[in-house]
């Protein structure tokens, strides 16, 4: 157990000012004993004892020095200098929202948590190699080991060519399986991976954050049954990822991580998680048939204009995160088969579906029954009919096709692999079934590119309002369940921005953004009604919309449905924006 699983709680932490850099650096570099009895000097030589940390903090004491003249900025005045009684050889320059959390500097010590003592702790240990040593020996009495078995350090960045050396691989089988993605090397595997870009072979498997975890996708063609991707899974095996966002940076080593979800896809999908300890045994994704009757139930209308709907499914075991079917039965044209694809997004509940216009006979939704919510993923390889194909020896093999009763059908795994190869895969994000997506662009049956262009368009609305009110607005969204924090003296906030093509005032919340509201102060900015055009060399760009801010902003004071989180929203608690709207 290490330190910080000791204490069982976040460290309080402390910088404290240790005066202008100009007048004491070199008197700290020749100084003697505890930093404790280090006097300061100011401008007239008159020498001042340092800050005596308050009571509460019980975490490392670091020291700071202002450098430069008055009127620069805080990211160009302040530099870390000394850890404990460690003097630094190499002073690194402070980052405010990085390293001591968006809190300000001065001759005032400042307080923060573990996360950002951890991330200011590594960054000193990247920038003093000489003395890494005894710094790692600081970070191991407060948060455990910093180097693994295998010799990284945490958020630092690696070439390939770093990696190799550090793991002690012979120089001349430096390439070929090192460059495909992932590979094994003494018991341990090696993911590298990019992250919402190609690699350098032009592949993108939309690999994405969501929160801490990582959403990752396994090479083309992979599945469960091969043995490389049964290594890989195997309990106890060590597996090491390093990601970037673009595939002319380094890497940077995100950790041991442990896969908290499988999905039976080509290729394969794993949610990995980077904590400490091993999670409890994954449950494979299930995958279903759901039987819609269009004499019931007006389904190709539900799914054109829902983006989430309820189905009615018994006593089946269906449970949040497994993958569905939906099959239309013969309608009045004689046609029967796949009309959708979706993924359920709640556990069975039992609740009423009323008040849905896509009842036919509306009293059908007036009772409770076992529900769960689905959220649709339209494909457009859909819909596909039975005598309308050349797929029908696959589609009446499906339990589905033959069903004389019943509303919810189990598919096989095979059968799942057999509709995604005759489908082209699995497609969330036509329908912002990732968080990361759900972050941006909110808008259903859009493609990829159309997703990320309402989303830019979302982000740089916000950060151009909220960059008029603040002193500071940083976009953290790549990491973080929101996406600005925004600064200023003694106060932050932060953001969660969402764009909709739609005119509905309804998102798409996960279950970090919603915590995140209980957390700390945030405000909710959307842009609604967003039109996107496409420029002559084929990309998409927004205009247009209408604004609309919710500060404070506590997501549980307005309609929720567990488990992911469709958010009808108060509209007396938000402005519209008028002034800032703008057509283009």
């Amino acid at each position: 157990m290490n330190a910080k699983e000791e204490l069982g709680k976040d460290r309080v932490h402390t910088i404290r000012y240790l005066g202008r850099y100009h007048l004491n650096a070199s008197r700290l570099k020749d100084f003697k004993g505890q930093i404790d009895n280090y006097k300061r000097i100011d401008e007239n030589g008159k020498e001042w004892e340092l800050q005596t940390p308050p009571k509460k903090v019980d975490g490392i004491i670091f020291g700071d020095m202002e450098k430069g003249k008055e009127g620069l900025s805080e990211a160009d005045r302040y530099y870390a200098v000394c850890v404990g009684n460690t003097i630094l050889q190499n002073p690194i320059c402070l980052n405010s929202d990085l390293h001591i959390d968006g809190k300000g500097f001065g001759p005032q010590s400042t307080q923060f948590g573990d996360e950002s003592a951890e991330r200011l702790l590594v960054d000193i240990i990247k920038a003093n190699p000489e003395q890494r040593g005894e710094l790692e020996e600081i970070y191991s009495r407060y948060f455990g080991k910093l180097l693994e078995t295998s010799g990284f350090i945490l958020g630092a960045k690696y070439s390939r060519k770093d990696i190799f050396k550090i793991l002690g691989i012979p120089e001349d089988t430096w390439g070929g399986v090192w460059f495909t993605g992932y590979t094994a090397y003494k018991g341990a595997f090696y993911i590298f991976t990019n992250i919402d870009s190609p690699g350098r072979t032009g592949h993108d498997y939309h690999n994405h954050w969501e929160g801490a975890d990582l959403r990752w996708f396994a090479k083309t063609g992979t599945s469960l049954s091969q043995p490389t991707i049964k290594k890989l899974l195997t309990a106890g095996t060590p597996v090491h990822i390093f990601w970037r966002t673009d595939n002319t940076l380094p890497f940077e080593y995100a950790g041991k991580a442990f896969p908290i979800e499988i999905r039976d896809t080509s290729p394969v999908e794993i949610l990995w998680s980077f904590s400490n300890t091993p999670p409890a045994p994954i449950r494979p994704i299930n995958y279903w048939a759901f039987l819609a009757n269009p004499n019931r139930y007006r389904i190709s209308d539900a799914i054109k204009q829902l983006e989430q709907d309820l189905w009615t499914v018994g006593d089946s075991k269906v449970v949040p995160g497994d993958r569905i079917l939906i099959w239309q039965s013969l309608d009045g044209d004689e046609k029967r088969g796949i009309v959708s694809l979706g993924e359920v997004v709640s556990s069975p509940q039992l609740i009423k579906d009323q008040g849905n216009p896509f009842w036919v006979n509306p009293s059908d939704g007036a009772t409770e029954e076992m529900r769960v919510l689905v959220r649709y993923l339209p494909s457009p390889a859909l819909p596909i009919w039975i005598g309308q194909s050349n797929h029908d020896d696959f589609l009446r093999s499906l339990t589905v096709a033959r069903a004389r009763g019943g509303s919810v059908f189990h598919l096989t795994p095979s059968d799942w692999e057999a509709l995604m190869a005759i489908l082209g895969g699995w497609q969330p994000t036509i329908s912002e079934a990732t968080e990361t997506e759900q972050r941006g662009g909110q808008g259903r049956g859009l493609s990829r590119d159309q997703i990320k262009a309402v989303e830019k368009y979302a982000m740089d609305r916000a950060k151009e309002f909220f960059g008029s009110k603040w002193d500071a607005v940083i976009d953290v969204s790549a990491k973080n369940p929101y996406d600005l924090h925004c600064i200023r003296p003694k106060e932050e906030l932060h953001v969660e921005v969402k764009g909709t093509t739609g005119t509905r005032l309804s998102i798409i919340l996960t279950k970090n953004e919603v915590l995140e509201t209980k957390k700390a102060r945030c405000a909710l900015y959307i842009v609604n009604d967003i039109k996107l055009e496409t420029t002559d060399d084929g990309h998409f760009i927004g205009s247009g919309g209408t604004e609309w801010v919710i500060d404070p902003w506590f997501a549980e004071e307005h309609q929720l449905t567990p488990t992911q989180f469709d958010c009808v929203l108060e509209r007396t608690k938000a402005k519209k924006v008028i002034i800032q709207v703008k057509q283009s």
